[in-house]
């Protein structure tokens, strides 16, 4: 009994720290969806909307999480995450832009091995604006991946990870 209530609560434990990232899966599925259906899933993770900037001929969404890790044992830090979209439509197009970003570099590394199990290969490698930038290819989808470093004025840098998908 107190086996299955351990083993109960650690596979909670690993599902709510797991619970604000978006997996490409996810994100797949979101360039199908429209905003309500976005909104309502990206709130459920506990997302904030942070900016919505809508005309007549696009419509732009920013969401974003922030995980504080107060008191971490283990000295991680506060993990930011952050997903936008943009809409576009015209009288004979419409196109999505979705963006995923985060800091994590585990979540990275889950995101890469996700991408090279699941027949995406790496077409392209160039340096943009500062970006190393990834272009991976499965022969049915391009997802981008941005990688840039900044440095803090203390010495300190941050590694931002992003993932673009388009249609």
């Amino acid at each position: 009994m107190l086996r299955s209530l351990l083993f109960l609560f650690f596979a909670m434990i690993v599902h709510c720290s797991n619970a604000q990232r978006v997996s490409v899966p996810e994100l797949q599925k979101m360039m199908e969806y429209d905003h309500f259906r976005i909104d309502t899933t990206l709130k459920k993770k506990g997302y904030l909307l942070m900016q919505k900037d809508v005309d007549s001929a696009s419509s732009l969404y920013q969401y974003s999480h922030v995980d504080h890790k107060e008191d971490d044992k283990d000295g991680k830090p506060t993990t930011i995450r952050s997903v936008q979209y943009m809409d576009v439509s015209t009288e004979k197009y419409n196109s999505r832009l979705l963006t995923y970003r985060t800091y994590d570099k585990e979540e990275y590394k889950d995101i890469s091995i996700y991408l090279l199990s699941h027949n995406f290969r790496c077409t392209e490698k160039y340096n943009f604006q500062g970006a190393n930038n990834l272009v991976y290819n499965n022969g049915e989808q391009t997802i981008r991946v941005k990688i840039f470093t900044t440095p803090l004025g203390d010495g300190r840098r941050f590694t931002a990870y992003e993932l673009e998908l388009g249609k």
